[in-house]
């Protein structure tokens, strides 16, 4: 946008890196702003970039391909990594269409408005707009929620996994992302029960929008007091150290974020999961 303004070429992301990065393994951000400083100080030596015209089309191509083949094989595994439901077939099946339509049927798109071109004028940025667009509508209704609920204290934890896992083999969650959160959420009903934190009205909640998951734990009583990674304590008694011993295989393991508050006697823990 800022270069945009300036009236100078517009600035972006390089796709081809992400290729060399999954080619290499290579993923340090170290890397990344190393490459960064390295590309500041070539943008005040121009008469390097010749070095890149004078390459020979033969190196040139096959640099092309290389790359290529790693975006494509990318961009089908983050397509296939997320349960295709019906929306999904739709959003990706339309995008792929308009965008081969594009360069099938060139002829009528170019005929198309002048303020339609920018989204319309190559087969990248129409797959992408539609793409994008269909995302957005078909991302209506799509959030799913399931709850199981306890009014006895005393209930044992297992029970209440075992409901909570037959409810959210409904909601067609993957097997790896089903496994994590019931493991954590089990982790934290289980040391709720042991240190009889709860007092009444136990309640699991599961939500997933197929973006995060989150699994949000209602009850009266006393918080759980789950401290933040990292830390280092040099003195602790020893229930903290059950304590922070479960924060650590929690954060650092499982969940992708904790959040935790109490007001009053009503206590809410939500571990939440990116998928």
């Amino acid at each position: 946008m800022i270069g945009g303004l300036l009236g100078t070429i517009g600035q972006n992301t390089g796709p081809s890196l992400v290729s060399v990065s999954k080619a290499s393994g290579a993923t340090s951000r170290s890397i990344a702003f190393s490459a960064g400083v390295v590309m500041a100080v070539f943008a005040f030596f121009p008469v390097i970039g010749t070095i890149f015209i004078l390459m020979p089309k033969a190196v040139i191509g096959a640099a092309l391909v290389f790359t290529a083949s790693f975006m494509i094989s990318g961009g089908i595994q983050i397509m296939v990594s997320r349960n295709i439901d019906t929306r999904m077939t739709y959003v990706i099946g339309i995008a792929l269409l308009l965008g081969l339509g594009r360069e099938v049927y060139s002829d009528f798109f170019k005929s198309l408005p002048n303020y339609l071109q920018p989204f319309t004028s190559t087969a990248l940025a129409l797959a992408v707009t539609a793409s994008l667009l269909l995302h957005l509508i078909f991302r209506v209704g799509t959030c799913k929620t399931v709850s199981v609920h306890s009014t006895d204290a005393r209930s044992n934890p297992d029970d209440l996994i075992e409901q909570l896992r037959e409810r959210a083999l409904e909601m067609g969650l993957a097997p790896s992302l089903l496994e994590r959160s019931i493991a954590s959420t089990a982790q934290v009903l289980e040391h709720l029960h042991e240190t009889k934190l709860v007092r009444s009205g136990l309640t699991t909640t599961l939500s997933y929008n197929e973006i995060d998951l989150v699994v949000a734990i209602e009850y009266k009583g006393i918080l759980l007091s789950l401290p933040n990674v990292g830390v280092r304590h040099h003195v602790l008694v020893e229930e903290e150290a059950f304590s922070y011993g479960l924060a650590d295989f929690l954060t650092g393991v499982y969940p992708d974020r904790m959040e935790s508050r109490a007001k009053g006697d009503m206590v809410s823990i939500r571990l939440v999961f990116s998928v």
